[in-house]
C-alpha cells in the first residue's frame, strides 16, 4: 500500500512538472502570436504613412554610413521614436494588459539612449539591424528558462519557421543570462526585441544591465 502511495505520488509530481513547463511554452508562444499582430500592425501603419526616404535594409547598413545620413538620423529615427513613445499606431491598452496575463514589460527606448549607443559602437565593422534592434523592448521573465533551454529553443525555432520572429539567441555576458528574440518583417523595418528571462537570473540580469549603462555613459 505504501508503494503504491509513493508511485501515485511521483506520478502526481511528474504530471504537475509536465504541465509547468508545457505553460510556460505556451505562454511563451501566446507572447510571440500576440507581440508579432502588435509589432506587425504599428510598422505597416508607420511605414505606408511616412514620406520619408528609408534605407532598402537596415542589415546592409554600416553604424559609421548611418551617422553620416542626416535624414535617417534626423527624421526618420526620432519620427518613428515618437510614434512609439506617443502610441501613435500602438496598442498600448493591449500591450499594457498584457502584462496583468503575463509577467511582461516593455519600454520605448529615448533618442537620447539611443544616440549613445550608436556612437558607442560607432568604428566597429557592425550592422544597424544588430545595434539599432531594441527600439521596441520587451521583457517576460518565467520559472526554469535555463532548466527547459532544449524546449524553449524549439519552440522559438518553430516560431521562427512559421515567420513570427526573424532570429532568435542564447544571450550569455558575464552575469547576464537571457533568450533574446527579435521582430522584424521587412529588412527596412526597425526591429523589435524581447528578452525572455529566467526567474533566477533576474537578481543579476538587472545589475548587469546596469553595469552596461555605466559603460555607455562613462
Amino acid at each position: 500500500m505504501f508503494l503504491m502511495r509513493q508511485i501515485c505520488y511521483t506520478a502526481n509530481i511528474l504530471r504537475v512538472t509536465l504541465v509547468y513547463w508545457m505553460d510556460n511554452l505556451v505562454v511563451i508562444d501566446g507572447i510571440i502570436h500576440n507581440l508579432y499582430d502588435v509589432c506587425l500592425k504599428f510598422n505597416q501603419n508607420f511605414y505606408n504613412e511616412t514620406d520619408i526616404l528609408i534605407p532598402k535594409s537596415l542589415k546592409r547598413l554600416k553604424i559609421d554610413d548611418a551617422l553620416k545620413n542626416t535624414v535617417f538620423m534626423n527624421r526618420l529615427i526620432p519620427k518613428y521614436l515618437n510614434y512609439l513613445s506617443s502610441g501613435i499606431g500602438l496598442d498600448k491598452d493591449f500591450l499594457f494588459n498584457l502584462g496583468f496575463d503575463y509577467d511582461f514589460r516593455y519600454r520605448v527606448k529615448s533618442i537620447d539612449t539611443l544616440n549613445k549607443k550608436l556612437y558607442h559602437n560607432c568604428g566597429k565593422d557592425m550592422y544597424m539591424a544588430k545595434i539599432l534592434n531594441d527600439c521596441f523592448g520587451g521583457r517576460i521573465i518565467l520559472p526554469n528558462v535555463q532548466v527547459q533551454e532544449a524546449d524553449v529553443m524549439i519552440k522559438l525555432q518553430q516560431l521562427k519557421d512559421d515567420g513570427l520572429i526573424s532570429r532568435f539567441y542564447k544571450r550569455d555576458d558575464g552575469c547576464y543570462h537571457a533568450v533574446h528574440c527579435y521582430f522584424q518583417k521587412q529588412n527596412s523595418w526597425f526591429p523589435w526585441e524581447l528578452q525572455i528571462w529566467d526567474q533566477a537570473c533576474k537578481k543579476d540580469n538587472y545589475l548587469e544591465h546596469k553595469r552596461h549603462e555605466i559603460e555607455r555613459n562613462s
